[in-house]
């Protein structure tokens, strides 16, 4: 059977199922009417400063429990996913690559749900992905076409916007990476580009979830069952401390495996609720967890070699560095909300 005669089929089946469904809160709320922040009274309750504590408790905790681990167990733990051939990671972002942008050309949208098109140069750039990619000698225009259509979206909704979508960008730099030569050195440092792009997604995003909470709030006003019984505002700032936290530990190579594990379980979760559709939806960032998931990540030198540094001190410098994270982003996305909400002409942040 020829290699692209799977990704035929798989096409076919994509393309024949429903709409996607919205299940991240800008493809389910009214987004672009409500760009008011939050206050800094919201920003100062209690409850959140009392879950941030709590998460600089469990990331020190964490960095302690991986510090204790004995020495070698990384390699151990990756026997069994190391007999995947290298070129199957290319294959599972290539193949994600192509079905998302199928979809996305079969909807109108450019790259992601919420950014529809009429634009006649999108399409053609969309058919061309497609084509190419059931043609395997052609596949390494596959990143330039799919980074083509990241800069189009950011050109029409601006980069903020976009940087929700940082591993879509991800996903066609390591795929231009990996174009000629998928040798060890290739592909960590491929699956670092992953983890530093997927996990700044997850971290902007969970701050994005603090400032912009009403968006949120919207889509549990239409599905409340999703709060599990807890007060919705608390449910949206526990959320947004669990995507922040995952996107740490991506972005700073801690528990890379068992925290694209929780995530897949979780967004595996939401699917129950949204149906096949969603995962379809998130099918970029599926394909991302998978790799990093099954492939041998490098955890951080300092926590890998013999020679570890103090306990106290790692824990803390770690600990430090998610504040740091938190502080800066936040920072930014509410500079950058009050810029926008400025700009909408009625800029009276929300309670």
């Amino acid at each position: 059977m020829d290699r692209s005669t799977p990704l035929s089929i798989t096409l076919l089946i994509t393309l024949s199922l429903p709409l996607q469904a919205n299940a991240h809160s800008k493809w389910f709320s009214r987004w672009q009417d409500n760009l008011e922040p939050a206050t800094v009274g919201y920003l100062a309750q209690w409850s959140w400063l009392a879950l941030v504590v709590f998460a600089l408790l469990a990331v020190f905790l964490s960095v302690c429990l991986w510090h204790s681990l004995p020495h070698g167990l990384g390699p151990r733990l990756t026997t069994l996913t190391d007999r995947v051939q290298n070129q199957s990671y290319y294959r599972i972002l290539a193949i994600a690559a192509v079905m998302s942008i199928a979809l996305c050309w079969r909807d109108g949208v450019i790259l992601t749900p919420e950014l529809a098109h009429d634009s006649v140069l999108v399409s053609l750039i969309q058919f061309g992905l497609i084509t190419l990619g059931l043609l395997p000698q052609y596949r390494v225009l596959l990143p330039l076409l799919l980074a083509s259509l990241y800069v189009v979206g950011a050109a029409n909704v601006g980069p903020l916007h976009m940087l929700d979508y940082a591993h879509c960008l991800g996903i066609a730099l390591c795929l231009w990476h990996w174009r000629a030569s998928t040798g060890d050195r290739k592909i960590q440092e491929g699956l670092r580009i992953l983890q530093i792009t997927t996990g700044f997604s997850l971290c902007w995003l969970g701050m994005e979830k603090v400032i912009h909470p009403q968006w949120s709030l919207e889509v549990l006003a239409l599905k409340p069952w999703l709060s599990m019984g807890l007060p919705e505002s608390f449910f949206v700032k526990s959320a947004a401390l669990v995507e922040f936290t995952i996107g740490f530990f991506l972005l700073t190579g801690l528990w890379t495996r068992l925290s694209a594990l929780i995530l897949s379980l979780l967004m595996a979760f939401t699917a129950t609720l949204f149906g096949i559709q969603e995962i379809l939806g998130h099918l970029p960032i599926h394909a991302v967890l998978l790799v990093l998931i099954i492939a041998p990540v490098q955890p951080p030198a300092e926590l890998a070699s013999a020679a570890r540094p103090p306990l106290i001190a790692t824990a803390g410098r770690y600990t430090a560095l998610y504040l740091l994270v938190m502080a800066t982003l936040g920072g930014v996305y509410y500079g950058f909300a009050l810029q926008a909400c400025s700009a909408q002409g009625h800029c009276a942040p929300a309670a």
